[in-house]
């Protein structure tokens, strides 16, 4: 039986919304570093941001449920390894504007159960992918920063250390900060000033991942 009561957080940081404000706006901002450059990075890291910082390793499942009207809409669930404790995270669809940092809207909570793939599928969303995320998360003021490398398992539903393989040769980076009264260009700006400091290391794009690719680049692809 699942319960999806109490907002609670991930190792990764991600700290759900007090329920009487269910709903939140946040920026996001997006780069990747080459794992031979990646311990430059934490330490300049631990040097610009907050005291506390963490390591974590958590595996995430994302689910679709297919619309009539408009995109599919997307579910995660997030865990930490061998816990029946899921973080539940829609990401709404991000919002068109002349930001430097993707906007979107975001809903959180947390689930208890023994059974989620059941759960999930009476719901009527199917599995589009999973992966196992293992990293850093470090914080500034009200902005995140998750360093992490992507991996997957040789087979799926099974998680074992063993069969868990790294994917690629590059860490993603990715940083946010929630937007308050609904100013999305004061605190992309925010989020983009404090990015800025990370070059050369790592640049930070607007990957606005959202838009059909379109022209010569969708030709050659």
């Amino acid at each position: 039986m699942a319960s999806t009561d109490v907002p609670g957080e991930s190792s990764s940081g991600s700290k759900p919304p007090p329920a009487r404000n269910f709903q939140v706006l946040e920026a996001v901002l997006h780069a990747s570093i080459y794992d031979d450059h990646k311990d430059q990075l934490i330490e300049r890291l631990k040097g610009m941001t907050d005291p506390f910082s963490s390591s974590f390793e958590e595996h995430e499942m994302v689910f679709a449920l297919k619309s009539n009207e408009g995109p599919d809409v997307q579910l995660r669930l997030r865990r930490r390894f061998n816990l029946d404790l899921w973080h539940v995270r829609y990401v709404g669809t991000p919002i068109a504007d002349k930001c430097p940092a993707v906007c979107r809207a975001s809903i959180d909570s947390v689930m208890y159960t023994k059974d989620m793939m059941d759960f999930v599928k009476h719901m009527g969303f199917r599995l589009i992918y999973e992966f196992v995320m293992k990293g850093w998360v470090f914080t500034r003021g009200p902005i995140k920063i998750l360093v992490y490398k992507l991996c997957t398992t040789d087979k799926p539903g099974i998680y074992s250390k063993e069969l868990i393989k790294p994917f690629g040769t590059s860490h993603i980076v990715e940083a946010s900060i929630p937007v308050e009264n609904e100013d999305t260009m004061k605190y992309s700006k925010l989020l983009k000033d404090f990015t800025d400091q990370l070059m050369p290391l790592v640049e930070f794009r607007k990957v606005e991942y959202f838009r059909p690719r379109t022209g010569q680049f969708a030709k050659s692809s």
